[in-house]
């Protein structure tokens, strides 16, 4: 009797091993994703400080200003998500030794590709 009580108990043992592993993988994997959306959380949080303050500064204008020929101009802008800027009172001059022309828009939603930037 001994004997046939030994496999049963192995397997319940067994089991609850599992069992015990399956909670433990599935907290781990939490803590893993919890991690995971706490980093893109401050990833964004960094962004929105970063975008907005040069938005916010002369840098993007003088930056386009120093080429020879262009202009940019806006009175406001903000960015909530990556690449996708909002703009009021947009004008942008283009000259060329024969060609001359200005776009100038009330507000805009400018989409940009972050990854051709550089």
């Amino acid at each position: 009797m001994r004997a046939s009580a030994s496999p049963e108990s192995a397997e319940r043992r067994l089991t609850t091993l599992r069992r015990a592993a399956a909670r433990l993988r599935a907290r781990d994997l939490a803590k893993v994703l919890g991690g995971v959306a706490a980093v893109l959380f401050c990833l964004q949080l960094v962004y929105l400080a970063a975008a907005n303050l040069v938005l916010r500064s002369q840098l993007i204008q003088d930056a386009v200003g120093a080429s020879e020929g262009f202009a940019l101009e806006f009175s406001e802008a903000y960015s909530l998500w990556p690449g996708h800027v909002h703009l009021k009172d947009l004008s942008l001059r283009i000259e060329d030794y024969n060609v001359q022309f200005e776009v100038a828009l009330g507000s805009a939603e400018v989409d940009i590709a972050l990854t051709e930037l550089p």
